[in-house]
């Protein structure tokens, strides 16, 4: 009985085949941007929440003389504004470094503070962050990015190890005395920039190397019971007593909260560009169902032409024929969705990226493609449906 009844679906659905094809594609189409869409909102909403809302960078343009003026007297006052709960110069560099077995390397330094893994996540996965201790006494410890590590000894924790960094042709020997998460780079939060190996030092330690005079950045944090926007005007007044007529300077602040509405807004137009090329894709499934409902009655003409003969409705028949099509539809989205989501799942776990799907999108492009297969094949099927059997019979 089960057999039988494949048969003839097997047979019924035979002409359906290339509609059918379109649509497993369409819906592949589909699946693919709906877990893109959600896998990339969710990775980059992860960056935004490890920033924070209550952040604000603080850079500034050539000072006239190639010093920077964000020096430790700007930093002590910006520190001392009220509001500001933790603050932390940043200091960046680029050197190389040895570590194990490998060849020398290009990295970037950061020098940052303690209170660094306050202000802007950083995630210590082994170890710990630098002492108040080590940061006063500018003491050669460091903190390197996972990738460094797995390169060298292939494993992520080497707490204890030493390294050999080289900044300006001064070339030592540093402990490592945490590893830092890949990815969770204060470079990313900052700059925005994708740039492997990192390699973190007390500022006070990267200062005295460095040939920089003072810091690139200082960023500081907001106490949660203060608005961010009067923190920031309260910083802007405190950084205008530097400013003199002799020698003016320009200071910039980012604050991250609108940094995070602008790469939102980045993300919602990638996610209706993605969301268009799905519709195109549906649409060309439609009208390749519309050929091949057209085809298939062309098929079925003897089929149709008899059964009217012995009496079949217009309804009975136009039923039978979106009956056919609706369930090779709903097989072929099943289909489209199985293959889709499985290869993506393999995709992304060899990627190591968290399994996301925005389901709201899959299922409107699921409905619409039900929806579009029947308004596409129910005029080849109205019209066959429609069709005097003699002329059928003939035309066979």
């Amino acid at each position: 009985m089960i057999k039988s009844g494949y048969v003839s679906l097997k047979k019924r659905l035979l002409p359906y085949r290339t509609a059918c094809i379109s649509i497993v594609i369409g819906v592949f189409a589909v699946v693919l941007v709906s877990v893109i869409s959600a896998v990339g909102n969710t990775m980059i909403e992860k960056e935004l929440d490890s920033l924070g809302l209550d952040s604000i960078a603080i850079g500034t343009s050539d000072s006239g003389e190639g010093e920077s003026v964000l020096n430790e007297a700007v930093y002590a006052s910006v520190t001392s504004v009220p509001g500001v709960e933790a603050s932390t110069p940043v200091i960046m560099d680029t050197g190389t470094y040895r570590l194990g077995a490998q060849d020398e390397a290009k990295t970037i330094f950061w020098g940052i503070s303690q209170s660094a893994q306050n202000i802007i996540a950083l995630d210590v996965v082994h170890g710990r962050m630098f002492s108040p201790e080590e940061l006063n006494n500018a003491e050669k410890v460091c903190l390197v990015d996972e990738s460094v590590a797995q390169a060298a000894y292939r494993r992520t924790d080497i707490t204890g190890k030493t390294v050999m960094l080289e900044l300006n042709g001064i070339a030592d020997e540093y402990k490592i005395v945490g590893v830092i998460k890949a990815g969770s780079s204060l470079l990313n939060s900052v700059t925005g920039s994708m740039i492997p190996n990192f390699i973190y030092v007390p500022y006070t330690t990267l200062s005295f190397f460095s040939a920089k005079n003072g810091y690139d950045q200082i960023i500081v944090k907001a106490s949660p019971d203060q608005d961010i926007q009067t923190v920031k005007s309260s910083i802007s007044h405190t950084l205008d007593t530097f400013s003199t007529a002799e020698i003016p300077q320009n200071f910039r602040m980012n604050d991250l909260f609108n940094q995070r509405q602008t790469v939102s807004s980045i993300v919602m137009i990638a996610s209706a560009v993605m969301m268009l090329i799905a519709g195109v894709a549906l649409l060309v499934s439609g009208i390749a169902v519309m050929n091949s409902v057209s085809n298939a009655v062309q098929v079925r003409r003897r089929e149709i032409g008899i059964k009217k003969s012995l009496g079949a409705s217009v309804p009975k028949i136009l039923l039978e024929l979106i009956g056919d099509i609706l369930t090779g539809t709903l097989l072929s989205v099943a289909v489209g969705i199985f293959l889709g989501s499985s290869l993506l799942a393999c995709i992304i776990t060899l990627a190591n990226l968290p399994y996301r799907c925005n389901t709201l999108l899959l299922g409107i492009g699921i409905v619409a493609m039900v929806v579009i297969a029947l308004l596409f094949g129910i005029v080849p099927a109205l019209r066959a449906a429609k069709m005097k059997p003699v002329d059928a019979l003939r035309e066979e």
